[in-house]
């Protein structure tokens, strides 16, 4: 199974939805601008799991996560300032 990248993983909602995935055995890779705080809540959930630094604001950023992957879910927020770059991605 391809890992999901959870965008915006490590905050209030995407915590929960990166936790969920991972309790239903989907490998997840956190991503987020904060790349310490996606290590650690993917330290915290467990191999296979991983981090990824990544801003849903820059299309560069979000295509470098994205590869290879199957499912991408934007958690980051707040939502009416984010853009297309996700979406580009």
């Amino acid at each position: 199974m391809r890992p999901v990248v959870v965008f915006g993983g490590y905050g209030t909602f995407g915590s929960l939805v990166s936790r969920e995935l991972a309790a239903q055995g989907v490998p997840v890779i956190v991503a987020g601008r904060d790349g310490e705080r996606a290590q650690a809540l993917a330290e915290e959930l467990g191999a296979p799991h991983q981090a990824a630094k990544a801003d849903v604001t820059d299309r560069h950023s979000c295509r470098r996560a994205v590869e290879e992957r199957s499912v991408a879910v934007s958690c980051a927020g707040p939502f009416g300032k984010l853009g297309p770059a996700l979406l580009d991605a």
